[in-house]
């Protein structure tokens, strides 16, 4: 599916390596905090603060992170997950 993004509809030139906000306590936090900002989502202040990091950090880094993230989501899927818990209760 394809349509455009937020950043996209507000002029922003961010193309495919967008980087995103990650509310601190969610699960995914652990695994994709390295190439995300984690935030609270229920400090306001804190999640300007981490709209404004992520628009404003060079295109280098917002890339490094978005690479970072797609390979974790790429390599750990429900799939790998499953077969290595089948080995491990076999």
């Amino acid at each position: 599916m394809y349509g455009y993004s937020r950043a996209a509809i507000y002029g922003l030139d961010l193309e495919y390596t967008t980087f995103f906000c990650l509310f601190q306590l969610a699960g995914a936090a652990q695994s994709l905090g390295a190439g995300a900002i984690l935030v609270n989502p229920r400090n306001i202040s804190d999640v300007a603060i981490a709209i404004k990091d992520a628009l404003d950090m060079t295109e280098g880094y917002r890339e490094e992170c978005h690479w970072h993230n797609y390979e974790h989501v790429t390599t750990h899927t429900a799939q790998v997950w499953a077969d290595t818990f089948v080995r491990y209760i076999i």
